[in-house]
């Protein structure tokens, strides 16, 4: 479960442990207890079998160390401090399997009653903790409320139960191919992926757009400084485009990296990598050249298209680079050479989007067709768009937010305006 929220196959989770390993201990008052560090490896997708084998051994092997101060071990690894979270693993798993403790005769005029007791802070992110009770366990969760909702943790709960019950069914199943939702998360989601209406109508992204050509094939479907295209202009010249790719070996989930200017040909280059199958990588020609490098790499881009104006910022070495502009009368050549647009999976990658790499080191986030798709039949519903419309690319190109402004727009009918760089006063 933490493995799936996470995104991470390499999970360490903390655990408390008496440390009384001596049996002249067991009676001897004082604070013996330490924290052991577990390290869940969930690399190549074991089934529920193999993970608690994995587990076993690790778990056994920190048992035979567990006097080895967890202070010691913090020193040792010198983990990066930090005060917004506890060092080496941020979740407790706790098993109190000890006798609970009861007064069974109570002394003569002495009233007996429990104490509640309240946890106003929490020490680690999320603490897990089952308590024996005959035959049966229950469990407790106590969480930072900086970071969750009641609402988030027991939707956690549940689909840990889920999981547990699908492992013990299954438990030599790729835990990848275990349902990670309950009843009630799998009924939701079917509610949400409905979406508000029109959504589900089933589709591609290409599919409505040339619905909405043969609709309306002289309407503006871009408006830009330099020129306007028409939707029948629009779908020929990204026609073209994707046969001009195809003949270059693009296709089904390459990716082609578009690093251009607000305009006609960004137009024409977006919709011509999805009419070739491959995925686009918006890349804002603004960027440092170290930042352009990393991506084009990073990304595995078959090809740049480009501008004229910007091939000099482009890095020399790597994907070749194709100014759109300065070689149209080679594209158009290409024209009607090629079956288009390619067929597609629905869960085929359409763009691949980088983050803004504040925390890091950029990463490159795919949606897919199906995504895509969705996305724009849903913001067409939602925002009430029609032919009649005409919508703004606002932000960045490498921000997500310009696919809610490009792929609805076309969805709908309606003209995207592309503004320049310079805005007036």
């Amino acid at each position: 479960m933490l493995a799936r929220w996470s995104g991470q196959d390499d999970v360490v989770v903390g655990t408390p442990i008496a440390n009384r390993t001596r049996p002249e201990l067991e009676g001897l008052v004082g604070f013996f207890a330490n924290t052991l560090a577990l390290r869940g490896d969930l690399s190549g997708d074991p089934g529920f079998a193999e993970l608690t084998a994995r587990v076993r051994e690790t778990t056994l092997g920190a048992y035979e160390h567990q006097d080895l101060p967890f202070e010691r071990l913090v020193e040792e690894l010198r983990p990066e401090r930090s005060l917004a979270h506890a060092p080496v693993f941020q979740v407790m798993f706790v098993l109190q399997n000890a006798p609970a403790a009861s007064v069974s005769e109570p002394l003569e005029d002495v009233a007996v009653s429990g104490v509640a007791r309240g946890h106003p802070t929490s020490i680690y992110d999320l603490s897990l903790a089952l308590y024996q009770h005959g035959g049966s366990f229950y469990c407790t969760a106590e969480y930072s409320t900086d970071l969750f909702e009641e609402a988030t943790v027991r939707r956690m709960m549940e689909q840990l139960d889920a999981l547990l019950g699908a492992a013990l069914d299954a438990p030599d199943v790729p835990l990848s191919l275990l349902p990670p939702l309950s009843d009630e998360d799998r009924a939701a989601a079917r509610d949400l992926s409905s979406g508000p209406p029109g959504a589900g109508d089933g589709g591609t992204v290409l599919d409505l757009i040339a619905a909405r050509t043969a609709e309306a094939p002289d309407a503006p479907a871009v408006v830009a400084g330099d020129g306007a295209l028409t939707y029948a202009e629009l779908e020929a010249r990204a026609a073209a485009l994707a046969a001009f790719l195809r003949a270059r070996g693009v296709g089904p989930e390459s990716r082609v990296a578009i690093a251009m200017e607000r305009g006609t040909a960004l137009a024409v280059s977006v919709l011509g990598v999805l009419k070739a199958g491959a995925a686009y990588v918006p890349v804002d020609p603004v960027y440092p050249a170290e930042r352009i490098e990393w991506m084009l790499s990073d990304s595995g881009a078959a090809v740049v298209l480009t501008q004229a104006t910007l091939v000099d910022r482009m890095p020399a070495a790597g994907a070749p680079v194709i100014a759109v502009d300065a070689e149209w009368e080679l594209v158009a050549s290409a024209a009607g050479d090629a079956d288009l647009p390619a067929e597609v999976h629905p869960l085929s990658a359409a763009y691949l989007i980088y983050t803004s790499g504040s925390t890091g080191r950029p990463k490159g986030v795919v949606n897919t067709h199906a995504g895509l798709a969705n996305l724009a039949r849903g913001h067409v519903g939602l925002a009430g768009l029609t032919a009649a419309d005409r919508v703004l690319q606002f932000s960045s190109f490498s921000f997500d937010v310009s696919v809610e402004e490009i792929f609805p727009t076309w969805a709908a009918g309606a003209a995207l305006v592309f503004r320049s760089d310079e805005l007036p006063d």
